[in-house]
């Protein structure tokens, strides 16, 4: 039986060709598509570091009072006197001043820097862009974010002094030894180590743009700053009080018992409380709301995505069951002459199904090649460049893949072989 499967298989190549190099397309265009929804599940599901509930992003405006309120000096002091007098407002638990969206959470905002060893004896260290986040002491309090080692909010925001960072555990990196002319390439992300920055713990950097080493004095959990996405690498900079006159956000954690009310109660008392020199709070929004409304885009692209696949899978199997109706159509004769030789139906069936099996068998690993190709040229999922080969996801999705062309290949077959063996077998061999 299988020998004569595969005698026949090979005596009709040229149309078992066209037939395996169509299985071969749509083997990896439905692992695309599985891939691309385990990968969006995955970085839906991945863990987050920091918690935003019962917290409100408050805006700092110009306004205000004019003249030499405008000196750098008194706007510096204007924004340190609005956070304070926001710390000590009645239903605050902690706030923290921060420098742009790119630190705030929810947002799409990003700021990127380059981080350089300063020359301390030891190999120098390169590493790729990371996101740079200006924020002071109090920000891991109200976001509450942890150590990599276990250690508090609180603990970390002791650590956090002026003219020190702390880096996200996931910044990839790579040591250089000293005299090395080894070229900078930012795509070369195989070139970086992706072990934990706890190495990095003590050594000074200066940041692009910027001339002042800082130390490195914390390593913190890595966090998304979208449900979508993967926790992008971080470095946070703690300035001295000086620097802050261009600091425009508030971010506040608030009592659960006092959230209600919070966002209307900051804003009649903006004249009262929150107008200082130039500087006045210009708007309150909970995180909540920002999280629905950056995510109320991400799930219209998802739902249009969906959409666009599930009509892409019913075109597919609406192709593949017209190829195999032709195919088997074309081949009535020959299985009225099995059933006059003794075959059955069943028999017929299985036979005409293992040779569409059978094909699907061996465009496999040409599709599994060209789907790590896919992989390793960056050009499915939304994961860091390191991560786009995950064997789990790689083989769920290949397996996904098999399955899917191997239900539609039955199915396929099973509609119009039905129908053929209908036929009475004298009628089919009249014209023979």
């Amino acid at each position: 039986m299988k020998r004569k499967l595969f005698s026949q298989i090979r005596h009709e190549w040229r149309g078992n060709l066209w037939l395996g190099i169509e299985l071969l397309v749509v083997s990896v265009v439905l692992w695309y598509i599985f891939d691309s929804f385990v990968s969006t599940w995955q970085q839906w599901h991945l863990p987050n570091s920091y918690n935003t509930e019962n917290c409100f992003k408050v805006e700092i405006g110009d306004g205000g009072e004019e003249g030499d309120v405008n000196s750098w000096e008194n706007r510096c002091n204007a924004v340190a006197t609005l956070v304070d007098r926001m710390r000590k407002y009645p239903g605050v638990q902690y706030a923290s001043l921060v420098c742009a969206e790119a630190s705030i959470p929810h947002m799409r905002s990003f700021w990127g820097v380059n981080l350089n060893t300063v020359d301390d004896g030891k190999d120098s260290v390169r590493n790729v862009m990371v996101g740079l986040h200006c924020v002071d002491q109090d920000y891991f309090k109200v976001l509450r974010i942890p150590g990599i080692d276990g250690e508090t909010p609180e603990e970390m925001s002791e650590k956090f002094r002026p003219g020190t960072i702390f880096l996200s555990d996931n910044v990839p990196f790579k040591y250089i030894p000293d005299g090395s002319d080894e070229s900078w390439d930012y795509e070369m992300w195989d070139k970086f180590l992706h072990s934990s920055a706890r190495e990095l713990l003590g050594r000074r950097f200066t940041m692009s743009g910027d001339t002042i080493p800082r130390t490195v004095s914390g390593i913190i959990k890595p966090f998304k700053r979208m449900n979508f996405e993967y926790p992008r690498e971080a470095v946070l900079l703690s300035e001295n009080p000086s620097e802050m006159g261009h600091y425009n956000f508030i971010l506040v954690r608030v009592f659960p018992e006092n959230v209600a009310d919070f966002k209307e109660n900051v804003m009649q008392d903006i004249d009262r409380v929150f107008t200082v020199g130039n500087k006045l709070i210009r708007s309150v929004t909970s995180f909540d709301d920002i999280q629905r409304s950056v995510e109320a885009e991400d799930w219209k692209d998802i739902i249009s995505y969906v959409f666009l696949m599930v009509f892409l899978l019913i075109s597919i199997f609406l192709g593949l069951l017209g190829a195999f109706w032709f195919r088997t159509q074309q081949r009535v004769g020959e299985i009225a002459i099995r059933k006059v030789n003794g075959a059955t139906n069943r028999q017929v069936f299985a036979r005409l199904i293992s040779e569409g099996l059978l094909i699907l068998l061996f465009v496999t690993p040409a599709a599994l090649v060209v789907d790590w190709l896919l992989t390793h040229y960056e050009l499915c999922s939304q994961f860091p460049g390191y991560l786009y080969f995950e064997p789990v996801r790689f083989t769920l999705s290949a397996l996904f893949s098999f399955l899917s062309l191997a239900l539609m290949i039955v199915l396929g077959i099973w509609f119009p072989a039905r129908k053929a063996m209908q036929v009475d077998p004298a009628l089919a061999l009249k014209d023979e």
